[in-house]
C-alpha cells in the first residue's frame, strides 16, 4: 500500500510537471500543511521500523536506514517547515527537475517493491 501511495505522489510529475510544481510549492508555503505531512512521515518511519529497527550487516540494513531517515525527516518538517520551502524551491525550479525527481521516486518505489516481494521472506521478518 505504501508503493501505491508513493506512485500517486510521483506519477503526476510525469504527466503534468508544471501543475505538479505549482501544487508542491503551494504545499511547501503552508507551514500547517507541512507539519501535518510530518505525521505521515512518522507513520512511514514506524512502518519500516516495525519490520526491522536494528542495524545488521546484511542487505536488510536498508530497511532501518529508510525508517530512521524518515523519522528524522519528520522531525525536521515538524520543527522547521521553512526548510521544506527552501529545499522545494531549489529542488524543483524547472519542469525538467520535477520530471527527473518523479522518475527517481518511481525507481525507488520499484526497488522497495522488489525488496518486499522477492528478498524479504516471512522467516527473516519474524526472526529479525
Amino acid at each position: 500500500s505504501f508503493g501505491i501511495l508513493a506512485l500517486m505522489f510521483y506519477l503526476p510529475g510525469l504527466v503534468s510537471p508544471k501543475a505538479t510544481r505549482k501544487a508542491i510549492r503551494s504545499f511547501a508555503s503552508n507551514k500547517n500543511m507541512v507539519r501535518t505531512a510530518s505525521l505521515s512521515l512518522f507513520l512511514i518511519s514506524f512502518l519500516f521500523l516495525s519490520v526491522k529497527w536494528n542495524f545488521t550487516k546484511d542487505w536488510m540494513v536498508i530497511i532501518p536506514i529508510i525508517g530512521w531517515l524518515s523519522f528524522l525527516k519528520g522531525l525536521i518538517w515538524l520543527w522547521s517547515p521553512e526548510i521544506v520551502k527552501k529545499r522545494i524551491k531549489t529542488m524543483i525550479g524547472t519542469d525538467t527537475a520535477v520530471t527527473i525527481w518523479s522518475v527517481i521516486g518511481i525507481i525507488f518505489v520499484a526497488f522497495l517493491a522488489y525488496v518486499a516481494t522477492y528478498l524479504i521472506t516471512i522467516g527473516e521478518i519474524v526472526a529479525g
